[in-house]
């Protein structure tokens, strides 16, 4: 079980790196705010859930006690964490609905950063104490949820129908935010310690098996949407003259050029080829007849083995 638990960890982690890394190459495509959201929200739930690694594999190991069961091992760090993850999941659904309040955006956050850690202090009873802290982020949850629910109930035809689209993401999103607050009920107000392996339970004193699963279903979620926007940017390679794409032309094109063995005149019509041009304005800019470039083109697409110009250019953006 050790062992399972320990690679379980490593999982999540790697689970929330990924999804702010692909979250974040989608942003740098659409410079959406949102998707930026989406990277703040899992690079801080993966310190989250590394805190959590820390107390299990480095401080923690065997030495559980019963009366440290429901001890939070950093419980200013956890509440900073969890506030920012949750705050930025919160961001993420202002900017989707376009709330453009700051007291609204920002106060819940505010909120929840600093009534875990008060809650934690003030509250007597271990036990009553990281219930309070830890069911504050299902209590937000719940906000941000029932926020949705209701811009849904009083949103205009086209946008319900719009909403209606994620109501299956919707629903499941619900249903582990409840299965979290019942996990927690469980584990802290209800369940004895002493009844069972004490180093087998040390990694469910702060451990939420539901609010993991929670952030893995709206990773899946928001890599879905982020792989529509990538496969899109695929399909419908960049063209524009800016200065940023021909430093990204030219600093493909010698390897591409040289993997498929193309002429130096070859590689200048492709350079224009993928900029978009046709085959007069190439001719125009190279100085050469249309027919030539007629040639040129043929034969670029011979050695490359693409049926068309748009397929080259996916081709050339893929290297």
């Amino acid at each position: 079980m050790y062992v399972a638990l320990f690679y379980y960890s490593l999982f999540i982690l790697l689970a929330c790196g990924m999804t702010a890394a692909i979250c974040l190459s989608a942003y740098f495509v659409t410079r959406r705010r949102a998707d930026l959201c989406l990277v703040a929200c899992y690079l801080i739930y993966f310190l989250d859930a590394a805190i959590v690694y820390q107390d299990d594999f480095v401080t923690g190991g065997g030495a559980y006690h019963n009366a440290s069961f429901f001890y939070i091992g950093h419980p200013l760090l956890s509440a900073v964490t969890g506030a920012g993850a949750f705050g930025c999941l919160w961001l993420y659904v202002c900017e989707r609905l376009e709330v453009r309040s700051r007291a609204m955006r920002f106060v819940p956050i505010a909120l929840l950063l600093v009534f875990p850690p008060v809650l934690y202090r003030l509250i007597p009873g271990a036990r009553l104490a990281e219930f309070a802290f830890f069911f504050s982020r299902e209590v937000f949850m719940g906000f941000v949820l029932a926020y949705v629910g209701y811009r849904f109930a009083t949103a205009s035809d086209a946008a319900r129908m719009r909403m209606g689209r994620k109501r299956r993401e919707y629903w499941a999103i619900v249903l582990l935010t409840c299965l979290t607050a019942l996990e927690n009920v469980v584990f802290i107000l209800l369940f004895d310690p002493s009844r069972l392996d004490a180093g087998f339970l040390w990694f469910f004193a702060e451990r939420n098996i539901s609010e993991n699963l929670l952030f893995l279903a709206m990773a899946v979620i928001a890599l879905r949407q982020a792989s529509q926007t990538l496969r899109l940017r695929f399909d419908q390679p960049p063209t524009r003259e800016s200065e940023n794409v021909q430093q990204s032309i030219d600093a493909v094109l010698p390897r591409f050029c040289e993997r498929y063995g193309l002429s130096a005149r070859e590689s200048e019509v492709l350079r224009l080829l993928v900029l978009g041009k046709d085959n007069q304005n190439i001719a125009s800019e190279m100085g050469i007849a249309a027919s030539t470039v007629k040639v040129h083109v043929h034969n670029v697409l011979k050695k490359c083995g693409q049926p068309n110009r748009q397929e080259l250019t996916k081709a050339f953006w893929a290297r």
